[in-house]
C-alpha cells in the first residue's frame, strides 16, 4: 500500500463519512452512485472508438449475428456472445452495457461432482480459473478458458468439520483457505499458473498463517494486493494479518456472536466489514477506529444473524449481505450510523432474533413481519432461503456494470434480482433451477430407510414416534440440493453454483440461452 492510496483512500472516506447524515437521499439516487451514473451512456474512451467505425444498431449487431457463419461445435447461443463481444471489443458497442443483458438462465448443468458438500467456489479475478472448497478438504481447481476442466485437486491441510472459506489472489498465484481453527493455510499457485494450469508440482506445501488461540475461523479474505487476510472468527474475533511478517497486525474483539463474514470494502485495504451472528454489520477504518478497537460506524436492519457480506468491487461504498431472517439487503456505507452515539447504541440494542436453528428448522412465520426500526440500508430483496447453512450473495461482475445482485438458496435455486428495476427490493428477476433439484431423493437413502422402519414399530402417537418423524423429516430436508455459494464469470454470463445433495456435491453452471 503506497501513500496515495493512503491519501486518495482517506479523502474518500472523509467525503462518505460527512454525507452519511442525509436520511432523504432516494434508492434511485443511491443506485445512481452505485452503478456509476447512466447504465446506457458509453465511457468517453468508447466513445471515441466509436467516432472511428461505422455506426451499427443493437438490431444490426444481432441479426448479423443470426446471420454469420456458424462452426458445427459452437452452440448458436455462444456463437452469439462471441459475436457480440467482439463487437464491443471493436468499440462499436459498450461491452458492459450488452453484458448486463446477457443474464444466465436455464437449467443447471454439472460440471464438477465432488464426494463431499462444496462450501464455497469462485472465479478467478480474470476468469480462466474455478476454485473450490469441500468438506472432506480438498481443493478443486478448473480451468475455464475452454469450457470446463479439471485442472488440479489439492489435499488441504487438516481441519475441523470442513473448509470454512477460502480466497484467491488478483493475480491467482496466492490461494489461502480456513477451517474451525485459529490457523489460516496459504497455498503458492505460481508455478501452477505459469504451466498453463498444467503442473500442480508443488502444491503440496501449504503454509501455516497461526492467529494463534482455541477458536474457528469462518471468514477469511485477501487484501487487493495480497499482503494481508482478514479473518472473521467465532466468539466475535476479527483479526488482520500480515503474510510477509507472519504477524497478527489486529485483534480486535469486534461482535457479541459469531463473525460468519468479513471482507476488505475499498483497494487500500484501510476499510473493513464485518458481520455477525448477532446481526450486526460493522464498519472498520484501520487508520482510526479499528487500533482503537471501536468501528468506524454499524449497518442496522437485519433481524437475524449475517450470513456474508461483500462489496461492489471493493468501491468503498456499497456491500450486499444475506441474513438469517431471510433478506437480502443492500448497504451504502455513507449512510452508516456513527458508532458511539445514541442513535447507535438504540439501534445496536434492538434485539428481535427468534433463536431458531436454521440448520435444522424453517423460519418462523411470525417473525417475517417484524422490521427493523433503525434500518438504513438502501434496498431489501426476498424470496430465496437462507437455511441450512451460511448461504452468499454477489454483486454481478463489473462486466455487466455490477447491475444485479445474485444468491444462492436452500432450495436448490440461484435467485437474480435486478436493483435498477426495482430499487427499494422487489421479486427476483430470474429463479435458476438445479438441474437435479428435487423436492427430495428419488430413491430413498440408507438413513431414511432405517427411520422408516423404526417408525413401523413405534407406537400410534407415542412420544417415540413424534421423534422419529422429526428426525425423518430432518433426514429428507438434508438431502435436498442447496446452493451455498454462488459464482458468476468476470467475462461470460455463466453462473456456477456450489450445490449439495446429502452429503455429497456438485458445481453446476447455468448459461445465457436467448
Amino acid at each position: 500500500m503506497n501513500e496515495s492510496d493512503s491519501e486518495d483512500s482517506d479523502s474518500n472516506w472523509q467525503d462518505a463519512s460527512s454525507e452519511s447524515s442525509n436520511s432523504t437521499e432516494d434508492s434511485e439516487a443511491v443506485w445512481s452512485v452505485a452503478f456509476g451514473g447512466d447504465m446506457e451512456q458509453s465511457s468517453d474512451e468508447d466513445e471515441e472508438d466509436q467516432s472511428q467505425m461505422p455506426h451499427h444498431s443493437t438490431h444490426e449487431v444481432y441479426a448479423s449475428s443470426v446471420e454469420s457463419d456458424q462452426s458445427d461445435s459452437e452452440k448458436p447461443d455462444q456463437l452469439l456472445i462471441r459475436q457480440l463481444w467482439g463487437v464491443a471489443r471493436g468499440g462499436v458497442l459498450d461491452k458492459r452495457r450488452i453484458m448486463s443483458r446477457l443474464v444466465p438462465s436455464g437449467h443447471g448443468q454439472t460440471v464438477l461432482t465432488t464426494d463431499a458438500k462444496p462450501y464455497c467456489a469462485q472465479f478467478s479475478n480474470d476468469g480462466s480459473m474455478l476454485y473450490c472448497a469441500t468438506q472432506d478438504f480438498k481443493l478443486h481447481i478448473m480451468d475455464t478458458t475452454r469450457g470446463f476442466r479439471s485442472a488440479a485437486t489439492i489435499d488441504a491441510a487438516p481441519g475441523r468439520w470442513t473448509i470454512t472459506d477460502c480466497d484467491l489472489a488478483r493475480d491467482s498465484r496466492t490461494l489461502i483457505y480456513a477451517s474451525i481453527h485459529d490457523t489460516v493455510y496459504l497455498v503458492n499457485l505460481s508455478h501452477f499458473v505459469d504451466s498453463g494450469m498444467r503442473d500442480a508440482t508443488g502444491m503440496s506445501d501449504h503454509i501455516p498463517l497461526s492467529l494463534g488461540g482455541d477458536f474457528g475461523v469462518w471468514s477469511v479474505r485477501l487484501s487487493d494486493d495480497g499482503r494481508e487476510v482478514v479473518a472473521g472468527c467465532s466468539d466475535g474475533l476479527i483479526f488482520v494479518y500480515d503474510i510477509e511478517t507472519r504477524q497478527v497486525i489486529h485483534q480486535v474483539q469486534g461482535h457479541a456472536d459469531d463473525v460468519n463474514a468479513v471482507t476488505f470494502a475499498d483497494l487500500s485495504s484501510n476499510v473493513l466489514i464485518s458481520g455477525s451472528d448477532d446481526s450486526i454489520i460493522k464498519v472498520w477504518d484501520r487508520r482510526s477506529s479499528l487500533p482503537a478497537g471501536k468501528p468506524a460506524g454499524v449497518l442496522t436492519g437485519h433481524t437475524e444473524g449475517i450470513t456474508f457480506i461483500t462489496t461492489k468491487d471493493r468501491d468503498g461504498r456499497t456491500a450486499v449481505s444475506n441474513g438469517k431472517d431471510q433478506t437480502m439487503k443492500v448497504w451504502d456505507l455513507r449512510k452508516m450510523l456513527e458508532y458511539g452515539t445514541v442513535k447507535s447504541r438504540e439501534a445496536c440494542a434492538v434485539d428481535l432474533g427468534t433463536n431458531f436453528d436454521y440448520r435444522w428448522q424453517p423460519y418462523p412465520r411470525r417473525a417475517g413481519a417484524r422490521k427493523h426500526p433503525f434500518d438504513v440500508s438502501v434496498a431489501t430483496f426476498t424470496g430465496h432461503s437462507v437455511l441450512r447453512t451460511l448461504i452468499r450473495c454477489h454483486f454481478s461482475p463489473a462486466s455487466t456494470s455490477n447491475r444485479y445482485l445474485y444468491t444462492g438458496s436452500s432450495d436448490g435455486s440461484v435467485y437474480i434480482y435486478d436493483p435498477v428495476a426495482h430499487p427499494s427490493g422487489g421479486p427476483p428477476l430470474k429463479v435458476l433451477k438445479s438441474g437435479s433439484t428435487s423436492s427430495a431423493s428419488e430413491e430413498a437413502s440408507d438413513a431414511e430407510l432405517q427411520l422408516r422402519m423404526l417408525l413401523t414399530r413405534a407406537g400410534e402417537g407415542s412420544s417415540e414416534r413424534n421423534f422419529l418423524m422429526r428426525l425423518l423429516r430432518q433426514q429428507r430436508r438434508a438431502e435436498e440440493s442447496c446452493a451455498r455459494d454462488v459464482a458468476w464469470n468476470p467475462n461470460e454470463p455463466t453462473i456456477v453454483a456450489s450445490m449439495w445433495r446429502g452429503d455429497a456435491g456438485s458445481l453446476e453452471a447455468f448459461e445465457f440461452a436467448s
